[in-house]
């Protein structure tokens, strides 16, 4: 590869880091402002008028729910919170390595194999956890009919699936690079 090539290569890498510091900046507010809207009352009915209110007694309101309530109606977001943070590090840690020559090491393999795990896992978790929440708000009476979730996102598996494919395809590299490198 040439000289210019690999230049480029590291300026795109550096490019797309200073993109990871902006979506962190951006992180908190976006969990804040849905974290506001999830919490409060005139969310759900905002825009309406007395009579469709009215109309409303056996939709979800949050704002009436016990504490216990809040707290199971608020855990797919924070787990998803929680899912999205590891992901946007896992890629960022991955970038920032690339963008400092760092593109063959175990440090990638590190981050690409939580990565990997991670979209395998969530998918699982989170099937679980909505059942949970569900069975959790028929228990406590915030809610009388509560569903989980009907599916496991088969998609994001198999997104995690083909990360820890390249991951072995990248060890295989490594392992090759370094024999390369003990040979001349």
């Amino acid at each position: 590869m040439s000289e210019k090539t690999a230049r480029a290569g590291l300026l795109s890498f550096k490019r797309l880091n200073y993109v990871f510091w902006v979506v962190w900046a951006f992180v908190p507010i976006l969990f804040y402002r849905l974290w506001s809207l999830l919490n409060d009352p005139e969310t759900y009915t905002q825009g309406l008028t007395r009579e469709q209110v009215s109309c409303l007694t056996d939709m979800v309101n949050p704002a009436a729910f016990s504490t216990i309530g809040t707290f199971l109606y608020n855990a797919p977001l924070i787990s998803a919170f929680v899912f999205y943070i590891i992901l946007i590090f896992s890629f960022h840690r991955m970038v920032y390595r690339f963008a400092n020559g760092g593109a063959f090491d175990v440090f990638t393999l590190r981050y690409m194999k939580v990565l990997g795990y991670t979209l395998i896992g969530y998918p699982f978790f989170d099937f679980a956890l909505g059942h949970l929440v569900s069975a959790g708000l028929q228990y406590s009476g915030d809610m009388k009919i509560a569903n989980g979730p009907p599916f496991i996102d088969v998609a994001v598996i198999a997104a995690g699936f083909f990360i820890i494919a390249l991951m072995i395809v990248l060890k295989n590299a490594i392992e090759l690079k370094s024999e390369n490198d003990l040979t001349i």
